[in-house]
């Protein structure tokens, strides 16, 4: 199935499958390009053969199926460890993320 980028029209089909755009227009789009741009390299290494894709690996953390790499420092893009989706989410933002707005001034 072909999957095309909002704003350009580029195909995109052998991007992840959230992705709504190329990444010429994603890094354009995004308000951290630090991290689009990582994301990239790490894409394309898995092209070239560099690195596996994470569907062949076991998470780092839990030892079940990886579904993606996780960057815990940016500005080190190729410095990834393949993570299953939740042990990725329990791992938190990495070095180089921007801060979360908070909306409200809630305690915690």
């Amino acid at each position: 199935m072909s999957r095309h980028c909002l704003q350009c029209g580029a195909d995109i089909s052998i991007r992840h499958y959230h992705a709504k755009y190329c990444f010429s227009c994603a890094i354009a789009r995004q308000k951290n390009p630090v991290a689009v741009t990582a994301h990239k390299l790490v894409f394309e290494a898995i092209k070239r053969g560099e690195l596996c894709s994470p569907r062949t690996l076991e998470c780092a953390d839990c030892g079940g199926p990886a579904m993606d790499y996780d960057h815990r420092d940016y500005t080190k893009p190729l410095d990834v460890e393949p993570v299953c989706r939740s042990c990725n989410k329990l791992r938190g933002p990495a070095i180089g993320s921007l801060p979360r707005v908070v909306d409200s001034c809630a305690e915690v």
